[in-house]
């Protein structure tokens, strides 16, 4: 994509970053993005000297985990700290000093890689499995479809009960 046709909408940074809350700073976006995919724009075409109807979509975005965790609402801390294996991660616990660490990558490799027999440089097992289905876009749907959220900064934290996710992301209402 040329440079010219990308645009940057929203920059926070780190420290002064609003987590879950950062919805509520989208919604004028996602609003408008609503009304261009619904409704259209009639654009000038300054080549063909004429009027058509443009849509507008949200292709795709791009951020760091810490930001991928508050625009989908995927917790990327603990036990489900990947999103592409998510109910499957190796997470383990270090209870000698509250570190979470994370095994089980070697199921990415082909099958016949040496490194998944390779027992003593690892943690002393093989690995047999097959590499974790990611899950699609309907079974996202599906696990969040009467997902209440709570926005606000004085909302309890939910604990970890065995779910990733921490809200549902207002991007999944967009219509497309």
């Amino acid at each position: 994509m040329k440079s010219e046709f990308l645009m940057l909408s929203l920059l926070i940074l780190g420290p002064a970053s609003p987590g879950n809350d950062i919805d509520v700073y989208l919604q004028p976006l996602i609003e408008e993005l609503k009304d261009l995919w619904c409704n259209r724009l009639d654009t000038d075409n300054a080549t063909k000297k004429e009027t058509f109807k443009m849509y507008a979509t949200l292709r795709s975005t791009t951020s760091d985990f810490p930001g991928y965790a508050m625009l989908s609402g995927y917790s990327t801390k603990g036990k489900f700290a990947c999103p592409y294996c998510h109910y499957e991660t190796g997470h383990r616990f270090l209870s000698n000093n509250n570190k979470s660490f994370y095994m089980a990558h070697r199921r990415f490799l082909d099958a016949d890689h040496p490194w998944r027999y390779d027992t003593k440089a690892f943690d002393r097992e093989t690995e047999e499995r097959a590499a974790p289905e990611p899950l699609t876009g309907f079974e996202i749907e599906e696990l969040l479809k009467d997902w209440k959220n709570n926005f606000g900064k004085l909302q309890p934290k939910k604990k970890n009960d065995g779910c990733p996710w921490r809200k549902s992301s207002i991007f999944h209402t967009l219509v497309y």
